[in-house]
């Protein structure tokens, strides 16, 4: 067990009065080579509505390239079983921990994923008006704030020598004939979100030495990359 997982499933849940006769779930997984992430709440979603444009999907948002170990901890999933109880992670939670146990250099990614179509990721007239990209950023903060202020977790964090905040991001297409004619007119009007398949932006700061980097499928997040 290492640091990070005993402080969530043993110092955290028991500081903040959660009955020590339940046991805490650490939904993780641990990758040893190039593995991809999904966004189980679009795919979820999209399977349950049987849209047909998602029938030959793969169902990849992110693919992340590494050579050493890398624990994906499905965060969010984590955080839900203390709702509603003293131990409750308040605010918006990311989708996945993404972190290594080595000590120099190390990196720790706190990753919100979605599939989406392209209008939406920015600002839009849609359910998230203020776009896919700004709703991702909250969470991400959200999550970064909530994990300093666990005891000795913040100083493993703010220690670690790369930190990110990671939106990953797959393009949701129709493949209707009508689809592509419409998608043929709006290739005149693209945005900087479709143009970058590796996209930073000023716009959004995390603080805390963390970046914001936005990643389009297919294109992989190298982990051992150093990043801007």
């Amino acid at each position: 067990m290492d640091l990070i997982e005993h402080i969530l499933t043993q110092s955290y849940p028991r500081q903040n009065g959660f009955p020590s006769t339940k046991q805490v779930a650490y939904p993780v997984s641990i990758y040893t080579s190039a593995f991809s992430l999904t966004d189980s709440k679009s795919c979820g979603a999209s399977q349950t509505s049987i849209r047909p444009k998602c029938n030959a999907c793969n169902k990849i948002v992110l693919n992340i390239d590494t050579a050493q170990p890398v624990k994906a901890l499905r965060f969010d999933e984590y955080a839900t079983q203390f709702d509603g109880t003293s131990a409750a992670i308040k605010g918006n939670r990311c989708d996945y921990l993404l972190y290594d146990d080595f000590q120099n250099p190390s990196r720790l990614v706190l990753c919100e994923l979605t599939c989406s179509e392209a209008q939406y990721v920015e600002p839009n007239e849609g359910n998230y008006s203020e776009g896919k990209r700004a709703r991702a950023y909250k969470q991400i903060k959200d999550s970064i704030e909530n994990l300093l202020n666990i005891f000795i977790l913040d100083v493993r964090i703010l220690t670690t020598t790369s930190k990110i905040g990671l939106f990953g991001w797959r393009e949701e297409k129709d493949v209707s004939d009508a689809d592509k004619a419409i998608k043929s007119m709006l290739d005149f009007a693209v945005t900087p979100s479709e143009q970058e398949p590796i996209l930073y932006t000023d716009d959004f700061i995390l603080g805390h030495n963390f970046i914001f980097v936005q990643i389009k499928y297919p294109c992989h997040f190298d982990w051992n990359k150093q990043y801007r």
